[in-house]
């Protein structure tokens, strides 16, 4: 069997990070547990970028994760991404128009490369 790359590792300790704290929070995982992240050969990964809604940290080579934060009461969501509405696929929008924002290509990259995208969707607003 031929040995993980760099960016396959990191998914598979996020993964299985994200796993852990699901199963300890009854399927929930906090804002400060997303924000802390994760240990991945000695260092530590954000799950996400405070700033941003795609994050890639530094060692990977594609997205790593998309956040969609929940609707505020009386407002329209900023994207229009969707769950679940083509046979239980992620249909995401561009990050803007531009396709070629590095953003829309790290999320690009990651479907071509097979690589698996973490989606953190929010149910409330942070406390």
């Amino acid at each position: 069997m031929p040995a993980l790359d760099l960016d396959w590792r990191l998914r598979l300790a996020a993964f299985h990070a994200l796993d852990r704290l699901r199963k300890a929070g009854d399927g929930l995982v906090t804002g400060g547990q997303r924000t802390y992240g994760f240990e991945f050969e000695g260092e530590r990964i954000p799950f996400f970028n405070l700033r941003m809604g795609i994050w890639k940290p530094r060692p990977a080579d594609a997205a790593l994760t998309i956040v969609t934060a929940p609707p505020k009461p009386g407002k329209k969501p900023p994207y229009d991404d969707q769950v679940g509405s083509h046979d239980d696929w992620f249909l995401y929008r561009y990050q803007g128009t531009d396709p070629e924002y590095w953003t829309n290509a790290a999320v690009r990259r990651a479907m071509v490369e097979r690589r698996p995208i973490i989606d953190l969707y929010g149910i409330a607003p942070a406390a």
